[in-house]
């Protein structure tokens, strides 16, 4: 697209998405590379959580932005062609949820809150923002796809368990490579016998693809709870790369979460257990 088309498209878009009184030239300067190299606009979505921020997906790059008085400032910004992995991510706890778009790079990684559910606040934007989520997913992988000549790679954590032959499978202290109830038999041996680490850092490996199917209530919640315990005791805790502040991974409040939907079907062990999981986390 030249400079003409790219701001067509760009006001497009906006006016889709519902965003009043956007400066598009603010938008624009803060993209040089992007009209340098003649990307085409793909969408431009807003956060309903924060202020005047928004998610530009271009096919040259997806970038942060906040727009102010004085201009944008770009929060983040990654080149598609550096994108190794994205993905929704829809976590939570109890009645405080966040509608997030989570991309994976080289060195490390960045996320676009579309929105974060609270109790009061308005339930069709909570709406609005899950939605929002899979269409900037969808948007970005196929321009990443595109991008990689249509081979990108397969999500990480897509698998559940480690492949024959990988470094880990075949050690003592490797995840089982069978069922998820022989998974959660490891994962109660290295809970009860505090290793707290390995067993929060397979979680981890498993990733936000890991979900419920066919799995059993119970099944699924000490699938969760585990790995949800060894963080909160251990202290795992991350820099938000967007807010610099320390705070609870987010995989946390997912399993925790995830246990939580399904704990009031069961025994006092389980309401024990996520009741431990509610203390911590909100400590």
């Amino acid at each position: 697209m030249n400079q003409q088309e790219f701001a067509t498209e760009l006001r497009k878009m906006a006016d889709r998405n519902g965003i009043n009184f956007l400066n598009y030239d603010k938008v624009m300067n803060a993209m040089p590379d992007d009209l340098a190299n003649g990307a085409d606009f793909i969408n431009i979505i807003p956060s309903f959580s924060k202020k005047n921020e928004y998610l530009v997906i271009t096919t040259h790059s997806v970038r942060a932005l906040k727009v102010g008085m004085m201009g944008a400032k770009v929060l983040w910004s990654v080149t598609v062609a550096d994108i190794q992995d994205v993905a929704p991510d829809i976590h939570g706890f109890r009645d405080h949820i966040s509608s997030d778009v989570r991309l994976e790079v080289a060195g490390g990684s960045h996320r676009f809150q579309c929105g974060f559910n609270q109790p009061y606040y308005d339930g069709h934007k909570v709406e609005i923002a899950g939605e929002n989520v899979q269409v900037a997913v969808h948007e970005i992988e196929l321009a990443r796809r595109s991008a990689s000549g249509g081979s990108a790679a397969p999500a990480a954590g897509a698998g559940l368990r480690p492949e024959a032959g990988s470094s880990t499978a075949g050690s003592p202290d490797a995840p089982p490579t069978t069922a998820p109830s022989a998974l959660l038999a490891w994962m109660k041996e290295r809970f009860d016998g505090g290793d707290y680490e390995t067993l929060w850092n397979h979680r981890m490996h498993l990733g936000y693809e890991f979900v419920q199917g066919e799995m059993a209530d119970n099944l699924w919640f000490w699938l969760n709870a585990y790995p949800a315990l060894a963080a909160l005791r251990a202290g795992v805790k991350w820099p938000n790369p967007i807010t610099g502040e320390t705070e609870w991974h987010p995989l946390v409040a997912t399993c925790a979460g995830y246990a939580d939907s399904v704990c009031y079907s069961l025994g006092p062990a389980e309401q024990e257990a996520n009741g431990e999981i509610a203390q911590r986390f909100f400590a």
